[in-house]
C-alpha cells in the first residue's frame, strides 16, 4: 500500500478522534445547560494553573451540595473568567447531572468549537493528502 494513502488513513482517524472528542464534549454541556440542576459552588481554597504550549488551563478542588443533600466533592478543570469571580467573592454557579452529581458544568461555561474545527480540518487535510498521486519517476 502506498505510504501516502498511510499517512492520509492516520490522519483522518487522529481528525475523526479530534471531532467525536469536541461533539460529545458540545454535547454534554448542552445537556447540562438544559437538564441540569443550579447549585451555587463553594470558592475553592485554591487552584492550580497548568501552562503548556500557549495555552492554560485552571484546575480546583470544587464542592457543592445538590438538592437532595449530598456533598460532591471533584477536581476539575475550570474556565478561566471564574477566576475573577472567585476573588471578588461574586457566587458561582454551577449545573450539575441529577442522576450523577459529579457530572457538572458551569454556569458561565461555553462549550468551545476548537476540538471540532480542528478535528474537521484534519480530517479534510488527509482526504486531501490522501487524493495526491504518487510521483512517478520519469523514464531515463
Amino acid at each position: 500500500m502506498n505510504k501516502n494513502i498511510l499517512y492520509a488513513i492516520l490522519a483522518f482517524l487522529i481528525g475523526g478522534f479530534f471531532l467525536y472528542t469536541g461533539v460529545q464534549e458540545r454535547m454534554t454541556i448542552s445537556k447540562l445547560k438544559k437538564v441540569g440542576e443550579r447549585v451555587e459552588v463553594e470558592t475553592p481554597d485554591g487552584y492550580t494553573e497548568h501552562k503548556k504550549s500557549g495555552s492554560t488551563t485552571y484546575t480546583a478542588e470544587f464542592k457543592f451540595q445538590t438538592s437532595d443533600g449530598r456533598a460532591i466533592q471533584k477536581k476539575k478543570s475550570f474556565p478561566k473568567e471564574l477566576i475573577a469571580d472567585f476573588e471578588n467573592g461574586t457566587p458561582v454557579y454551577l449545573l450539575y447531572d441529577p442522576t450523577d452529581p459529579s457530572e457538572f458544568v458551569f454556569e458561565k461555561e461555553e462549550p468551545e468549537w476548537f476540538l471540532v474545527l480542528f478535528g474537521v480540518v484534519f480530517m479534510a487535510g488527509a482526504v486531501w493528502y490522501g487524493r495526491k498521486k504518487p510521483e512517478v519517476p520519469a523514464p531515463e
